[in-house]
C-alpha cells in the first residue's frame, strides 16, 4: 500500500497504543464510523501493512529477570543460516542479521545467571560457525508510548 494517508496513520497509531481498540473506539478516536475503521483495518491486513495482532508480555512478571542482548560474530557467509537456527531456540525473541563488525543480535531473556550461562555454553558447544559473543545484559529499556510514524 503506498497511499497511506492520515485515516490509515490514525487507525495505525491507535492500534498501536491500544490493539485491543473496538472499532467503535477507533471510529470515535479518528472521527470516522466503526464500519470505515473496520474496511481500513482489513485493507491494511490484506496488503500486509498490519503484519499481526500480539500481546506485549513483561518478561520479569514470567520470572525472566534478565533480558540479554547477543552480539555474533559468525563465519563468513553464515549469518542467516545461524540466525534461522536461533530463533526457534528456548530463551530467544528475536535475532536481527545486521551490518557492521557483529553480524547477528539475539534478544533473549532469561531466569537467572546459570540459565544464560548454560545458554552460551550451549552455543559455544553446537555453533561452531559462531566466532565471538558479545554479552550485554539489559539494565532498563525504554519504548516510546506513541506510535513512531
Amino acid at each position: 500500500m503506498k497511499n497511506i494517508n492520515e485515516l490509515y496513520l490514525g487507525i495505525l497509531r491507535e492500534l498501536y497504543k491500544q490493539s485491543r481498540a473496538t472499532y467503535k473506539e477507533l471510529g470515535k478516536k479518528c472521527n470516522t464510523t466503526s464500519v470505515t475503521c473496520y474496511n481500513k483495518v482489513q485493507e491494511m491486513v490484506e496488503n500486509g501493512v498490519i503484519k499481526r495482532f500480539t500481546i506485549d508480555v513483561d518478561h520479569k512478571q514470567l520470572g525472566y529477570e534478565l533480558e540479554v542482548l547477543l552480539e555474533l560474530k559468525v563465519k563468513r557467509g553464515l549469518p542467516r543460516p545461524v540466525a534461522l537456527k536461533l530463533y526457534k531456540l528456548p530463551h530467544v525473541e528475536d535475532v536481527w542479521e545486521i551490518t557492521g563488525d557483529t553480524d547477528l543480535i539475539v534478544r533473549a531473556y532469561f531466569k537467572n545467571v546459570d540459565e544464560l550461562n548454560d545458554f552460551l555454553h550451549m552455543l559455544g558447544n553446537n555453533y561452531p560457525e559462531i566466532e565471538n559473543v558479545i554479552t550485554h545484559v539489559v539494565l532498563g529499556s525504554y519504548k516510546n508510548p506513541e506510535a513512531w510514524f
